[in-house]
């Protein structure tokens, strides 16, 4: 039985970024064949996972914002569960005396979770 079986880490491989210094990191033996398959090379698979992660996290992000800019607010608890509930004229109604910023702040929020469109 050989380490790649196992699944033991080869010995890390340097990566020159563009930036100009070295980054020493750890892959399993599996994700180095994976990356060797991906088109454009282990680099440009890299540069697209770690945007996908980050993208992935913006909303999660933007939620603690929320949280920490209306969490005081009247409403704050509820506006959250007319809003996945699909109810979103209760959504504005709850937010309507919000400060205008924040207000519009979850307003831009929601619309991005329901993947509606602002109202004009």
């Amino acid at each position: 039985m050989s380490r790649d079986d196992i699944g033991v880490p080869r010995p890390a491989r340097l990566h020159r970024a563009d930036v100009g210094f070295l980054t020493l990191f750890m892959l399993l033996p599996r994700h180095w064949d994976w990356l060797a398959t991906q088109p454009g090379g282990s680099s440009v698979a890299l540069r697209k996972l770690v945007e996908q992660a980050r993208l992935a996290n913006q909303d999660k992000d933007q939620r603690h914002r929320l949280s920490a800019m209306a969490g005081n607010e009247s409403g704050f608890e509820e506006a959250p569960r007319a809003l996945f509930a699909g109810r979103l004229e209760r959504f504005d109604e709850i937010i309507a005396p919000w400060p205008t910023d924040v207000r519009d702040h979850a307003r831009k929020l929601a619309h991005t979770a329901t993947h509606t469109e602002p109202a004009a």
